[in-house]
């Protein structure tokens, strides 16, 4: 029966991830975080992770990434 109500709560968590219309993104330079925005709206057709980007500059060691995930609240 616990099983069964995990289940269920993982289903019901993955089906509101699914109708999220809008984002909350991170941006990191060097693994520190240097801007995060919530509430970022979604327009038709598209995904928080259109937003996610990572560039890499090895000759400077840098290493900067945008990281969008669905707002579920």
């Amino acid at each position: 029966m616990k099983k069964l109500l995990l289940l269920l709560a993982v289903g019901t968590l993955l089906l509101f991830t699914g109708c999220s219309k809008k984002c909350h993104c991170v941006a990191k330079l060097n693994g520190e975080v240097v801007y995060e925005e919530s509430d970022i709206p979604l327009r038709e057709g598209e995904r928080c992770s259109d937003y996610n980007k990572m560039v890499s500059v090895p000759l400077v060691a840098t290493k900067v990434e945008s990281i969008c995930l669905p707002q579920l609240f």
